[in-house]
């Protein structure tokens, strides 16, 4: 066994120890080199900075946002700042539809845009923002549900609905300016109309305005819904084109000064119809040897054949029999 340099140090009995005290002295060794060196800055650390450290045996979280982007949307409670406006201008269009916005004076009557019985304006905006109002609500209050109508989502619904309110109301105060007397129009109808431009503001043009538009470029992709998605692209069908250029001759040929004879009309068969005469008319048998009945303005007769130049009838009791005649025949 060798004899350790340090003669102070105890002597290991065995090969077990040995090691023991081996290990011992290179902790001793590495330990002031790790206390020499400085603590590293936070900038340094690999860490995130002002990320809790993960705990023994939890697995590392992956965030896939930006930390800053999110912290700059505004928010007021459970709901976005543009939320909050969008809720807060179409609670206002819904509670100025009921208050007058005609008032005749000298009467003393009061009209609101429920009592003229003009059926667009209270859907376009009494009925349409009070919806679009309650999805805002229900979006954040019941989140688990996807709530839709029908292929729109809610911002698109809310959208749609700004635009036909405040055109509504554009359209409503110009035309009734027009044909009412000055002074009838109430207070009501200029102030509900800023009220349906803010919804615009807050809901169709927000995703260009710079106070609204982290709040859309901070949002996940979703698959489109299948009638959302771009149509299908029909493909063209070949047009026939005709072949240009000699071919041979199809048909029988004939010598100079030679017309070979018309053949004959062949027999057109289409579906059986009604035949009708002013006139009686005689129908003769199939050989042609005596006249059958006759068909005349008492009655339609069911004509089962065309024949081109006569037609086959069959009479009320089953007989067949043919007309020559074909001369202002009425047919059904």
């Amino acid at each position: 066994m060798s004899t350790p340099e340090n003669p102070a140090q105890p002597q290991p009995q065995d090969s077990a120890e040995t090691g023991v005290w081996e290990r011992l002295e290179r902790a001793a060794e590495a330990s002031p080199a790790v206390s020499a060196e400085a603590p590293r800055s936070p900038a340094e650390h690999p860490q995130t900075q002002g990320e809790p450290a993960s705990s023994v045996g939890e697995e590392p979280r992956v965030f896939t946002g930006s930390t800053s982007a999110v912290r700059r949307i505004p928010t007021v409670g459970i709901f976005t700042l543009r939320e909050l406006m969008f809720l807060i201008t179409s609670a206002a269009v819904v509670l100025l539809s009921f208050a007058p916005v005609i008032s005749i004076r000298q009467v003393r009557v009061s009209y609101t845009l429920w009592d003229l019985q003009f059926v667009p304006m209270p859907i376009a905006v009494g009925i349409l923002p009070l919806v679009a109002l309650l999805l805002v609500l229900l979006r954040r209050l019941v989140p688990r549900i996807n709530w839709r109508v029908g292929t729109l989502s809610v911002d698109q619904f809310a959208s749609i609905t700004a635009v036909i309110a405040s055109v509504s109301y554009i359209v409503f105060i110009g035309s009734y300016a027009l044909l009412t007397a000055p002074g009838q129009l109430t207070w009501t109808l200029p102030f509900a109309a800023m009220f349906s431009l803010l919804m615009l503001f807050s809901s169709t043009f927000a995703p260009y305005l710079p106070l609204y538009r982290t709040e859309f470029a901070e949002r996940g992709e979703v698959p489109a819904d299948p009638t959302a998605r771009p149509v299908i692209p029909i493909a063209r069908r070949p047009r026939p084109q005709g072949a240009w250029g000699p071919h041979p001759a199809e048909g029988t040929a004939y010598p100079a000064g030679y017309a070979p004879a018309a053949a004959a009309p062949a027999p057109t068969h289409v579906a059986p119809y009604w035949v009708y005469s002013f006139s009686p008319r005689p129908v003769y048998a199939p050989d042609g040897s005596a006249v059958l009945f006759e068909m005349g303005p008492t009655a339609w007769v069911l004509a089962v054949e065309d024949r081109g130049h006569s037609l086959v009838l069959r009479a009320d009791d089953g007989r067949i029999g043919i007309l020559y005649d074909l001369s202002n025949l009425t047919r059904g």
